[in-house]
């Protein structure tokens, strides 16, 4: 789909349909750009199979200059601003073409998980369950809240887990200006939730976060990560020098 710099509002959804957004699935040969989604309300009141986001409950292709400043709201295990679930059940590519790609995206909205025992919640994508995902230029400025006082805890600004099934993540040129409200603190990190396991890995570059976002940039880790975020200061990040002080263009990818 090539939204053409459109605009859709007023959407509202609230069910109980395991995967749920503006589309429920994209599958891996899909292409979502050029889109914009404001002023707009989706829910999922499964309270154990809940997928939502407000672009796709489920994703496997490449999304590209999409912009959400939806409310997104959960019972259930996986809520993201845009995408609940990165799944890539292919064999592992090399070529970025064999990748599921989010590149030049910004969540502006409020995600908001209530699930009980386990929460995956996120401003990008709530978590990477299998193959590999590229997230690049993106930001988030959107406020995720997370009700959930349970022990499998995975919340962040931008990915909320990368687990289950082999799972990679490659974050590049990426910025998370919004601020986490946790119930419970384990797990929970500004800008990656949690790796579950040595079956997880995240690469990460040229990355910042408030250092008002949360106390950690990556909540728990039991998996292999390669770099990491730069944390400054909101006066510093989201100034009018903040170019002096990171390697973003503001005005090319998020403007």
């Amino acid at each position: 789909l090539n939204g053409n710099g459109y605009t859709v509002s007023g959407i509202y959804l609230k069910n109980a349909n395991q995967y749920q957004g503006f589309f429920t699935t994209v599958q891996a040969n899909g292409v979502i750009k050029d889109l914009s989604i404001k002023n707009s309300y989706f829910c999922n009141t499964n309270e154990t199979l809940s997928m939502i986001g407000s672009i796709a409950g489920d994703f496997r292709g490449k999304l590209e200059g999409v912009y959400s400043n939806a409310i997104v709201e959960a019972h259930g295990p996986q809520v993201g601003g845009l995408i609940a679930r990165a799944n890539d059940n292919d064999d592992p590519g090399t070529d970025v073409a064999d990748k599921i790609v989010m590149s030049n995206c910004w969540f502006d909205g409020e995600v908001i998980s209530k699930g009980e025992i386990s929460t995956y919640a996120a401003g990008l994508v709530s978590a990477v369950i299998q193959g590999d995902l590229v997230v690049e230029h993106c930001l988030n400025t959107g406020t995720i809240r997370s009700e959930c006082t349970g022990r499998a805890i995975h919340v962040a600004g931008l990915v909320g887990s990368v687990s289950h099934v082999e799972a990679r993540l490659v974050m590049k040129d990426c910025l998370n200006a919004g601020l986490i409200d946790a119930a419970y603190d384990v797990g929970v990190g500004s800008v990656i939730g949690r790796l579950s396991s040595e079956k997880h890995s995240a690469n990460i570059s040229d990355t910042y976060t408030l250092e008002e976002s949360h106390i950690k940039s990556i909540g728990t880790s039991s998996g292999t990560i390669k770099g990491g975020s730069i944390r400054l200061p909101k006066s510093i990040l989201t100034g009018k020098s903040a170019y002096r002080f990171s390697t973003l263009d503001y005005d090319k990818y998020w403007t």
